[in-house]
C-alpha cells in the first residue's frame, strides 16, 4: 500500500494509513513561503508545521527555517515503510540555530531549532527526518521550558544516501523508558554530560563514534533518510526533538495510537513494548511535572488519568 505525499495549499498534509494510524506531513511552501527555498525565514514559537487528530508538530521556539529536501532525485531510498504502509519523503524544514547540549535541561530555553509535539493520546510516534552519523539527537518529555524535561530513549532507523544501506541504533532505556545513560537525581534533574556513562564507568557513544557501546558504528559518512521513533503518553503531554551541534531537518510524522514499536523498527523493541504494556495496565504513574514514575511512588501521582496519593 503506497501513500504518496502531495503538496496541497494547506499548511500540512494529513493521511490515515488505516483505521488507527495517523500521519501528517508538512507543506513547507504554504508555511514558510517560496523564498524559504533560498534563504531562511523567521518562524515564531508555536507555529504549527503539521498535525493529526492526536499529535501537533510545531516550532518549540523562535528560529529561522529553510526548506530542505529529505531525499534527492538520485538517492537510493526515497520512502520508508511503517506498519505495512509506505510513505514517500519530499521536503521538510530545517532550523538554523544549533541547540546546545544542556540548554534543554536548565530551563529558560527560548530559541533554537527544536520541534515540539503536543500529544493527546498514548501511542508510538515516528518522526521523519534527515540525519547525520556524527551528531547526537535527543528526545525530551515534559516541561522542558522550566527545566523539568526528561531524556527519552529512542530508536533511530535510517537509510544512507550513499548506497541505501540500513543504519541506526537504540539508546539504552531504564524501566520507565528514559535514557538510561543520562542519569537523574531524586528530583528528576538530569545529570548531563556530552558523552554519558553507565554506572560502571563504560562510556556510551552515539552512531559513528569510535568504540561506541551498543551502537552500529558502521555509519561513517553522509546523510540518511529515516525516523526517530519512541513511545509517547497523553499524561506527559509534550515531547521535543532536536539535534545537538547540528540543524535537524524534519518533514512530519506517523503516529499509531495505543501501539508499541512496529516490528520493522528493530533493536530495543521488546523493552519498549514492555514499557507500553505496563503503562496500559496502570503500573506506571506520573508526577505533577508529567514525568513517569513507579505507580507506588510516595506522594501525589496520576494513574490512568486519576490523582492518587500514596503514603
Amino acid at each position: 500500500m503506497m501513500k504518496k505525499l502531495l503538496l496541497l495549499s494547506a499548511a500540512c498534509v494529513v493521511m490515515a494509513a488505516n483505521a488507527q494510524t495517523e500521519s501528517a506531513f508538512m507543506d513547507p511552501v504554504a508555511t514558510l513561503g517560496e523564498g524559504a527555498k533560498d534563504a531562511a525565514v523567521a518562524v515564531t514559537a508555536g507555529t504549527v508545521f503539521c498535525q493529526s487528530a492526536n499529535i501537533k508538530m510545531e516550532a518549540a521556539w523562535d528560529d529561522t527555517y529553510k526548506i530542505v529536501a529529505l531525499a534527492g532525485e538520485n538517492d537510493p531510498v526515497k520512502a520508508l515503510t511503517i506498519d505495512g504502509v509506505t510513505y514517500t519523503a519530499t521536503t521538510g524544514v530545517q532550523g538554523q540555530t544549533n541547540p546546545k547540549e544542556n540548554s534543554l535541561l536548565t530551563g529558560g530555553q527560548n530559541s533554537g531549532a527544536v520541534f515540539k509535539f503536543e500529544v493527546a493520546a498514548d501511542g508510538y510516534l515516528y518522526v521523519f527526518g534527515k540525519f547525520t552519523f556524527n551528531k547526537n539527537y535527543y528526545v525530551w518529555e515534559g516541561d522542558v521550558a522550566n527545566g523539568a524535561g526528561m531524556a527519552v530513549a529512542y530508536t533511530m532507523t535510517a537509510y544512507t544516501v550513499a548506497d541505501g544501506s540500513k543504519v541506526g541504533y537504540s539508546l539504552p532505556a531504564d524501566e520507565l523508558g528514559y535514557y538510561a545513560a543520562m542519569g537523574y537525581n531524586d528530583e528528576g534533574v538530569a545529570n548531563f554530560t556530552s558523552n554519558p556513562t553507565y554506572d560502571n564507568g563504560t562510556q556510551y557513544l552515539f552512531a559513528g563514534q569510535k568504540d561506541g557501546v551498543g551502537i552500529d558504528a558502521t555509519w561513517t559518512s553522509g546523510n540518511a533518510l529515516g525516523v526517530i521513533s519512541f513511545p509517547v503518553y497523553k499524561e506527559a503531554g509534550q515531547y521535543f526533538v532536536n539535534a545537538c551541534g547540528s540543524k535537524v531537518t524534519c518533514d512530519g510524522f506517523v503516529f499509531i495510537p495505543g501501539a508499541t514499536a512496529a516490528a520493522t523498527i528493530g533493536a530495543g523493541e521488546a523493552a519498549l513494548n514492555e514499557i507500553a504494556a505496563d503503562n496500559a495496565n496502570g503500573k506506571v504513574a506520573y508526577n505533577i511535572l508529567g514525568q513517569r514514575v513507579a505507580a507506588n511512588t510516595r506522594g501525589l501521582v496520576i494513574v490512568n488519568g486519576k490523582k492518587v496519593i500514596n503514603k
